[in-house]
């Protein structure tokens, strides 16, 4: 049986296989629409530096960030980022937070892409409505327990992910992107059916 930390790994992995490296999309709402670079291992520039300026970033995370070395993070810093930065800024600002630890496996790989790929709120209101229960946008008992209730099953992954792509059409860069989110949650279905934990 796998440990927990293996199995935050494992979706994360799953997740890193769709985001890829650095981007410099100009379309791309992560950006500022010069084409610098903006995101890189699925963290965007703009979600550090808002949780910078809360003080919501551990010093060493920080620091590590800061790839330059120079008191600030920026666009240059972007594409030095690194695997080892992503795993824990994953495990402590989306795994933790949506409550993918306390979900069935193949439920917690659809929500923990759909929180990186779509934001926090929004993809735990998908799995919300998807559940029947109330869309507030936290992973409460009454969550936990529906999820738990209806497990893995291929009928229900396939509904968490259609409204994942319903939310989706309603994004101002849907016309860019709806194709590629499209194929994302297919893979992502065919994966999670694999995810038997």
């Amino acid at each position: 049986m796998p440990t927990p930390e293996e199995l935050f790994h494992r979706a994360l992995e799953i997740t890193l296989g769709h985001e890829g490296g650095v981007s410099r999309d100009p379309k791309d709402t992560a950006g500022d629409g010069s084409g610098a670079p903006h995101t890189n291992l699925g963290i965007t520039l703009k979600t550090v530096l808002a949780l910078d300026a809360d003080g919501d970033l551990p010093a060493y995370l920080r620091a590590q960030f800061d790839i330059d070395h120079d008191g600030d993070i920026d666009a240059a810093d972007v594409p030095g980022w690194k695997h080892e930065t992503a795993v824990e800024f994953y495990r402590l600002f989306y795994w933790g937070p949506t409550g993918c630890q306390a979900l069935p496996f193949a439920i917690a790989v659809l929500l923990f892409d759909a929180a990186v790929n779509m934001g926090k709120g929004a993809a735990v209101r998908t799995l919300q409505r998807s559940l029947g229960v109330t869309a507030d946008g936290v992973v409460g008992r009454a969550t936990v327990a529906a999820a738990r209730q209806r497990g893995g099953s291929d009928p229900f992954l396939g509904q968490m992910l259609a409204q994942r792509l319903d939310q989706c059409r309603t994004f101002k860069t849907a016309n860019d992107h709806f194709l590629g989110w499209s194929r994302r949650c297919f893979s992502l279905h065919l994966e999670a059916l694999k995810e038997t934990v």
